[in-house]
């Protein structure tokens, strides 16, 4: 394989494995409940277990080309799951820096709408992240069309689905809305959307 796709195949596998992992959380913590949680474990053991043999085996093929394993990358905080009813994995403090409660519009951001912009001195409140990484459904669209200024590519894990409440205005009528964007370290805020209007 190329070094393009054996980067990719490191990725794609780094992915799978956080992946796994959330899911053997979840049913490690729910087979205290439920016995029938037991063999969903097990199985999500197993495929655990496959996914870092084929890391590993990968690692071995690209050691010649210096190409270093991050087994860092394929680890979730300690336990998460992913599900809000046995523990919230996105909370407004994850991700220190990446975001705030709130924050301070110094100049207009433009939303989806070219019309609209988030109007200017005042404040996004509510900040909250409600997806992060592989969770994002466009996290692939996003690490290929956002790179950092030296032209390489963003790592997955820095990217967050953000939501918050703000002011939009086209300068003259003014609406308290729902705000939905990406966020992403070394990036900033893209793809700001109107999810909700308020009364």
């Amino acid at each position: 394989m190329t070094l393009c796709e054996a980067e990719q195949e490191q990725r794609s596998l780094e992915v799978e494995m956080r992946r796994e992992r959330e899911n053997n959380n979840y049913w490690k913590q729910l087979r205290e409940r439920d016995p029938a949680a037991e063999r969903e474990y097990q199985k999500s053991r197993a495929r655990l277990a496959t996914l870092r043999g084929e890391y590993k085996e990968l690692g071995e093929v690209l050691a010649p080309k210096a190409i270093r394993m991050k087994w860092d990358r394929s680890y979730v905080p300690r336990g998460s799951t992913g599900n809000p009813e046995i523990q919230p994995f996105f909370r407004t403090d994850i991700g220190v820096g990446a975001m705030a409660t709130r924050f301070y519009v110094k100049t207009g951001m433009k939303t989806e709408n070219d019309r609209w912009h988030v109007k200017e001195g005042s404040y996004v409140t509510g900040v909250n992240a409600i997806a992060k990484g592989s969770r994002i459904d466009d996290i692939d669209r996003l690490v290929r069309t956002y790179r950092l200024p030296n032209g390489s590519l963003t790592n997955s894990a820095d990217w967050y689905k953000v939501r918050g409440t703000g002011i939009i205005t086209d300068s003259i009528i003014e609406h308290k809305v729902e705000l939905h964007w990406y966020q992403c370290i070394n990036i900033g805020k893209v793809e700001m959307k109107v999810k909700r209007y308020y009364k």
